[in-house]
């Protein structure tokens, strides 16, 4: 399995730089985090679709071929990139205007996709 990993310690894109107008921040500004998960077979990736639907279902979502959540400030997209024989990737786009909960969403969505691939993975 490929995976890209990013934590709270590894957040490069989120360091912060001293408060000023020439780096002030637009109103409309938001923060990307993009991660591509893998999985072994359809069967699974419809799990994980699953329960990170069920993580965040207070949220308004769209459920159509992949998975948008639209929380305060921010919004996730989960779609399936590519089809290969035996390897699912699953496209994981975050946008917040908050770096610290964008960071904390990837995270929760990898604990799941983590707890996943341990329960039903060999």
């Amino acid at each position: 399995m490929v995976t890209t990993n990013l934590s709270i310690d590894n957040k490069s894109k989120y360091t912060s730089t001293p408060y000023s107008e020439a780096n002030k921040p637009s109103a409309g500004s938001f923060d990307d985090l993009t991660h591509i998960e893998s999985f072994d077979n359809a069967k699974l990736y419809k799990k994980f679709l699953n329960w990170v639907s069920g993580e965040f279902d207070l949220f308004l979502q769209i459920e159509e071929n992949d998975l948008q959540v639209f929380f305060p400030n921010g919004s996730l997209h989960i779609k399936e990139q590519d089809i290969d024989s035996n390897l699912i990737a699953a496209e994981i786009n975050i946008k917040s205007k908050n770096p610290t909960v964008g960071v904390n969403i990837y995270n929760q969505i990898t604990s799941v996709a983590n707890h996943l691939k341990t329960i039903y993975c060999p």
